[in-house]
């Protein structure tokens, strides 16, 4: 799994490494980038 994401992985930790802390949107954004997020975890405005 990790393999299949590599590209995903390196650069949550770049982010990692710049900020030190994300919040679950700024993580969803990343990830969205490379994988598509099943609707039951994305989180509604104003929710």
């Amino acid at each position: 799994m990790l393999r299949d994401n590599r590209v995903l992985m390196d650069n949550l930790v770049d982010l990692l490494m710049e900020r030190e802390t994300i919040d679950g949107d700024e993580f969803r954004q990343l990830v969205k980038q490379y994988a598509e997020i099943p609707e039951k975890f994305l989180v509604k405005a104003g929710s």
